[in-house]
């Protein structure tokens, strides 16, 4: 009886040490909150105040003007923010062809859809 409980109590350390045993080809990593402060909440929910992907409407606005001012062909823009909506109107420099000045408006808001996905971008081209 003493060896079957010797052989028992030694089979159950086998397998608790094999448990224990290093793989080194499934390595984890143990991943822990982002340091902001708040146990990593801010990069957990987009529309606190304190994450990096939280924008004000002015922020927004200064990088659509960015993002109007690397197209060639625009000579000025207005742009009014509306909720989710975005309208913007713009003025084209002279003696553009209508392939140009429909390439100039397809690009506007391609990049505009790009930069604001949040925003519906609506671009209000002048009547004929």
């Amino acid at each position: 009886m003493n060896k079957k409980i010797s052989a028992s109590l030694f089979t159950i350390i086998i397998l608790l040490l094999s448990g224990c045993a290093i793989n080194n080809g499934d390595r984890t990593r143990i991943q822990s909150y982002s340091n902001d402060g708040y146990m990593g909440l801010s990069s957990a929910n987009p529309n606190l105040v304190t994450s990096p992907g939280y924008h004000t409407y002015s922020k927004d606005y200064r990088l659509m003007q960015d993002t109007l001012k690397r197209i060639p062909g625009i000579r000025r823009y207005w742009m009014n923010i509306e909720g989710g909506q975005v309208n913007v109107r713009l003025v084209l420099k002279e003696g553009l062809t209508s392939g140009e000045i429909s390439g100039i408006y397809d690009r506007a808001y391609k990049d505009l859809s790009l930069m604001m996905p949040r925003y519906r971008i609506n671009l209000i081209q002048p009547a004929k």
